[in-house]
């Protein structure tokens, strides 16, 4: 195992698995840590999250942590092993870090398999940002991506789309969300979210929405809004 990404992998994984308790395992994650801080990359880290399909938290945490000295991480593994809570513990006082971990301390003494996650839960009610952090943390799903794209589109594109969708009679549910979006500062709402997607890519499929190349003037900006939608989907 020389490779930068299977290293990354093999420390990640050993985050998640969080047994702070044992020995081999700190061991594993101290000897891991300074193989992998000297094959870092000179990369950005949302360049590593999209190679490695890793979400960029965790490739920025990871980061942090190799670069600490051999003792610090030493101390930090036994004091708790968690991945997350190295940066959160930079937001708290000293008597708050303390009190986190000493009930940390208290849950997992008494746990059959004692885990490093549980730290998460107790900074949360001490943290005001643990939110922003928490989303941070979690990758964007395909869907979540689309409707992050759909979402930019120009309001007048929607406002093309409603009047042919008015032609297109597909349905009673596609028009009223098409009008409502060529509002201005109006969004995709979650409920209607795998509804647009499903129906554009049914679209897209039976030719209603089409890739554009050669069209007359009155036509400009049709072609605009198909070849966006099938750009957005497509991807």
């Amino acid at each position: 195992m020389n490779s930068f990404q299977d290293n990354y992998y093999k420390i990640a994984d050993l985050f998640e698995e969080g047994t702070f308790e044992d020995e081999n395992w700190r061991n594993q994650i101290r000897d891991g840590l300074i193989t992998l801080h000297q094959l870092w990359p000179d990369k950005d880290n949302e360049d590593i999250a999209q190679e490695f399909n890793d979400w960029p938290y965790r490739v920025e945490q990871i980061k942090k942590w190799a670069a600490l000295d051999s003792q610090t991480v030493e101390k930090e593994l036994e004091d708790h092993g968690s991945l997350f809570f190295l940066e959160a513990q930079e937001n708290l006082s000293d008597k708050e870090r303390n009190q986190i971990l000493e009930k940390f301390w208290e849950l997992t003494a008494d746990a059959n398999t004692p885990n490093s996650s549980t730290i998460f839960k107790l900074t949360a009610g001490k943290l005001k940002s643990i939110n922003i952090i928490r989303k941070q943390k979690l990758p964007k799903t395909e869907a979540e991506n689309i409707i992050s794209e759909l979402n930019k589109i120009h309001k007048h594109h929607w406002k093309v789309l409603f009047e042919l969708s008015k032609q297109w009679e597909i349905d009673d549910t596609l028009s009223p969300i098409l009008k409502s979006l060529s509002k201005q500062k109006s969004k995709i709402k979650k409920k209607d979210a795998d509804y647009l997607i499903d129906i554009l890519r049914y679209l897209i499929d039976k030719q209603y929405i089409y890739t554009s190349k050669n069209v007359d003037n009155t036509q400009i900006t049709q072609k605009l809004v198909f070849n966006t939608i099938i750009q957005i989907l497509d991807a």
